[in-house]
């Protein structure tokens, strides 16, 4: 593997962890400040220079690490100082199945259904929503308006009592996608790539299952995420 190599200026022991990460799966979270250096964005001239150039050489340590690994990814700046977003390329097209459970909240899966089909990117996807126990008559008569509107969307039918692995468990088994998407009738598309950012995230080696970050209204963070 070698010691530090020369050629990423400021950044060599960037380069350095990134390569022993690939001799070891002995790698633990610490949940400890081991290290910490301000990093104030107002900063004289050449102060904001010198964080540019750690900027640039940590994004050129990514960007060959990727490389050597042969793994087709993007990356860009992220919003804060010494931080990179990375995007994957997802391979090839595979279908997506988002798998939808409710039970008379009509209003909430309109919300839903309507922020998928107008914001998302990616096309290979169907909807699965699961009808399961609703007592409203108002709700079946949706369901036809709900076929009508929304293409990509199927609706399926529990007829048990409520038990909600069991209800995915019961869509994911009629699913046509490679990918399975398990997603509450309470929630809205807020990005439109989503689909090709929690793939392409679930297409690497070691990673078998990909969550979003959910907001809650206020804009604060669900925890659940």
């Amino acid at each position: 593997m070698g010691g530090i190599r020369e050629g990423y200026g400021s950044q060599p022991l960037y380069d350095l962890i990134l390569r022993c990460r690939e001799k070891t799966d002995q790698i633990s979270h610490i949940s400890e400040i081991l290290y910490h250096e301000s990093c104030p964005m107002e900063r004289d001239l050449k102060g904001r220079q010198e964080l540019c150039r750690k900027w640039d050489d940590g994004k050129r340590v990514l960007e060959s690490y990727y490389a050597s690994a042969q793994i087709q990814a993007q990356v860009t700046w992220a919003n804060y100082p010494l931080r990179y977003q990375v995007k994957w390329q997802v391979k090839g097209s595979p279908k997506v199945s988002v798998i939808i459970p409710n039970q008379d909240h009509i209003a909430d899966l309109e919300q839903c259904l309507r922020s998928i089909q107008k914001k998302t990117t990616y096309t290979n996807y169907e909807v699965l929503v699961v009808e399961n126990n609703s007592r409203q008559p108002q709700t079946f008569a949706w369901y036809e308006k709900m076929l009508q509107r929304y293409r990509k969307v199927k609706l399926l039918k529990w007829e048990k009592e409520f038990n909600y692995s069991a209800i995915n468990n019961f869509a994911a088994k009629q699913a046509e996608g490679e990918y399975l998407i398990f997603l509450n009738n309470d929630t809205e598309i807020l990005t439109p790539d989503w689909i090709q950012e929690m793939l392409s995230v679930c297409q690497q080696k070691k990673v078998g299952v990909v969550g979003a970050k959910l907001y809650y209204p206020d804009d604060t963070i669900s925890m659940q995420g």
